[in-house]
Parts: structure tokens; C-alpha cells; sequence
């Protein structure tokens, strides 16, 4: 396949937009997460599927946890770093 065929008509690819947008400063990163996010809302505005409740359930279950100090939480830093060890992210 060309370029022009995994493009599906984009005037670039995902992985070169994937590359500036990592690059921008934190709070244009933000913004764009933000409004990403906005335009999905059509989306997730329809009733939750059963893994949907399932996890939600588990997301409050973990949260009761930490709030009771039954659980704690890693720096996300740490958290990045073990996924880029694992995962060995090129640079």
C-alpha cells in the first residue's frame, strides 16, 4: 500500500501528526486532549455497554480503596517510565 492508501486521504500521516503533537507544550496538549475529548461526547453519550458499567464499577471500587487508605497510588512519572522500559518506545 502507499502512503496515500494508509492516509485514507489525510494530507499527513497519523504518525507524523502523533510526533508534532507530542512536541507541543503541556497546556496545548491539554487543549487539544480537551477538545478531542469534546467531539467524542456524541459518541459516549449513548447508553453504557456492560464493560463499560463493569469498569466503572471497579474505578469507584478503587477509589473507595484509596480514599480509605486500603490502596496507594505511584508518581506518574514512575508509571511512564516502567510503560517505556516495557514497551521500549522509540525515540
Amino acid at each position: 500500500m502507499t502512503e496515500d492508501e494508509y492516509s485514507y486521504g489525510m494530507s499527513r500521516s497519523f504518525a507524523e501528526l502523533t510526533k508534532e503533537v507530542v512536541e507541543l507544550p503541556p497546556d496545548q496538549r491539554l487543549m487539544l486532549a480537551r477538545v478531542l475529548l469534546q467531539t467524542t461526547e456524541e459518541i459516549s453519550a449513548s447508553p453504557l455497554s456492560e464493560v463499560e458499567m463493569v469498569w466503572e464499577e471497579e474505578i469507584a471500587s478503587r477509589i473507595k480503596a484509596l480514599d480509605a487508605g486500603e490502596a496507594s497510588g505511584r508518581p506518574w512519572a514512575d508509571v511512564m517510565a516502567d510503560i517505556d522500559k516495557r514497551f521500549a518506545w522509540p525515540s
